[in-house]
């Protein structure tokens, strides 16, 4: 599994810690993955970035072996790996995007003492939920022929070519996952920002969970994006919402 180190321009070497995980079949280099590390670093924080197993990346692996749990199991490695490294420092701010926000909303109720800022952007908060919006909001029959093949073809990110097959079964296998079972120990700052145009994680959904929330949060809708922020515009005010949050509260 690769990882990436990164510290701000002006580094004086005691700096907080950003940790920041992508989404499925993602990486570390997608456009607004970048901005969530470089906003973080912009405001005075050493990051982090990791990419996951199974997803079109340097990491080893194979999409169609890809799930909640090894995206979780890679957090959690990379998480221990850095407590060994001289520059690690507790708490650390968190953040991910869509599965990967789900993982840092698990690990944050599992280890509440260690995070100082929680951004679960575009989060998985269940996985009933996602498959609920999946087949609300998948135009067409996209829905109904993943479901009745058994998997769907996934083009990379990176516009590479590269292709892989996302079984079914990935999304059936999420059913048991639910961040709301241990909602009340998110008592660090959280952060929640989702476009309105979100298809797996939509701003309804968004807003069940954050309503459980325990204070501080925020939350915001970017109007017209989608789920990764994929124009330059959508995703700059993700990263001006997160800019002024993370100075509001260091």
């Amino acid at each position: 599994m690769y990882v990436r180190y990164e510290k701000p321009a002006d580094s004086i070497g005691n700096e907080p810690l950003a940790i920041v995980q992508h989404g499925y079949s993602g990486s570390m280099d997608q456009p607004h993955i970048r901005a969530i590390a470089e906003t973080f670093r912009r405001h005075g924080f050493t990051t982090l970035s990791l990419d996951a197993t199974h997803s079109f990346n340097a990491s080893d692996g194979n999409l169609e072996d890809s799930s909640i749990l090894t995206h979780l199991h890679d957090l959690e490695d990379c998480i221990g790996w850095a407590k060994g490294q001289t520059w690690y420092r507790e708490p650390f701010a968190l953040a991910g995007q869509s599965l990967g926000g789900y993982t840092v909303l698990h690990y944050a109720e599992e280890h509440p003492e260690e995070i100082s800022l929680l951004f679960p952007c575009s989060a998985v908060t269940t996985g009933k939920k996602l498959a609920e919006a999946f087949e609300r909001n998948l135009p067409g029959t996209i829905f109904s022929d993943w479901k009745n093949k058994g998997f769907q073809e996934i083009e990379s990110w990176d516009g590479s070519g590269k292709r892989g097959r996302r079984p079914f079964s990935w999304l059936t296998g999420m059913a048991g996952y639910d961040a709301y079972e241990n909602i009340e120990k998110l008592t660090m700052p959280v952060l929640m920002v989702v476009g309105s145009n979100d298809i797996p994680t939509p701003p309804d959904h968004q807003l069940m969970f954050y309503n459980l929330l325990p204070e501080p949060k925020e939350m915001h809708i970017i109007p017209g994006s989608d789920h990764s922020f994929s124009e330059a515009p959508h995703r700059e005010k993700m990263a001006e919402i997160l800019g002024k949050w993370i100075e509001e509260n260091r």
